[in-house]
C-alpha cells in the first residue's frame, strides 16, 4: 500500500516534466507572415520562431518570381522587406526545417502572399518635341546673260557695166542738089564716094567722143 502511495505521484511527475521538455506543435516551430501596404510601399514581415537549431534551417523568398532572400537560421528569425507600391507583389515564402525533411508535420511550408498596387504612378512627363530651327531662306544672287552680238559687216562692191550706146539714128546723108547749071565745068567725076567716106569718119568719130565722155563721167 504504501508503495502505491509513493508510485502515483512519481508518474505524475514524470509526465509533467516529460511535456515540458518535449516541444508541441502549439509552441514550437512558429511562423508568422504579412503582406501589407505602408507608405505607399509593399511590406512583408517574416517572423519565425521556435524551430530547432540543432541544424540549420532554410529560408527561401521570391518577389514576382525574382529572388529577394535565400538563407539558413536557426531559433528565431525575423525581418521585414520593402518593394515599390506602384505595382502588385506575389510574396513567395519557402522554409524548410530540418526535423520536418518529409514536409509531413507541418514545419516545412511554402506560402504566398500578395499585395495590390500601393500607390498611383505618377503621370509620365510631358514628351516635348522641339524641332529644329528653320534654317533661313536661301536668296540667289542674279544670274547675268551675257549676249554677244557679233556685227558682220558686208561691203557690196557695185561694178557698173560700161555701157555702149549706139546712136540709133542714123544721120541722113546729105543730099546735095544737082546743080542744073553752076556754071562750072563739068569733069565727068562721080562726088558719091567722097560722100560715103565722110559719113563714116564723122560717124566715127561721134562714136570715139561718146566713149571717152563716159568714161569721163565714171571717173
Amino acid at each position: 500500500m504504501p508503495a502505491r502511495t509513493f508510485r502515483a505521484p512519481l508518474c505524475v511527475i514524470t509526465a509533467v516534466l516529460t511535456a515540458a521538455l518535449t516541444p508541441t506543435p502549439a509552441n514550437a516551430h512558429t511562423p508568422t507572415l504579412k503582406a501589407m501596404c505602408a507608405d505607399n510601399q509593399a511590406v512583408l514581415s517574416v517572423d519565425l520562431r521556435y524551430y530547432n537549431n540543432d541544424r540549420p534551417n532554410v529560408l527561401r523568398i521570391t518577389d514576382n518570381t525574382t529572388p529577394l532572400d535565400s538563407r539558413t537560421f536557426g531559433t528565431y528569425f525575423r525581418r521585414t522587406y520593402t518593394a515599390p507600391g506602384t505595382t502588385a507583389h506575389t510574396f513567395t515564402i519557402t522554409v524548410e526545417a530540418w526535423d520536418d525533411r518529409y514536409w509531413t508535420r507541418g514545419w516545412s511550408f511554402t506560402k504566398t502572399l500578395t499585395t495590390p498596387p500601393c500607390s498611383t504612378p505618377p503621370p509620365p512627363p510631358p514628351v516635348t518635341t522641339t524641332l529644329p530651327p528653320t534654317p533661313p531662306p536661301t536668296i540667289e544672287p542674279p544670274t547675268t546673260t551675257t549676249t554677244t552680238t557679233t556685227t558682220t559687216t558686208t561691203t557690196t562692191t557695185t561694178t557698173t557695166a560700161l555701157t555702149l550706146d549706139w546712136p540709133t539714128t542714123r544721120p541722113k546723108p546729105a543730099v546735095i542738089p544737082a546743080a542744073t547749071d553752076t556754071g562750072l565745068p563739068d569733069t565727068g567725076a562721080d562726088v558719091t564716094a567722097p560722100l560715103v567716106i565722110g559719113l563714116l569718119l564723122l560717124t566715127g568719130g561721134t562714136v570715139v567722143l561718146l566713149l571717152l565722155r563716159r568714161r569721163a563721167n565714171n571717173r
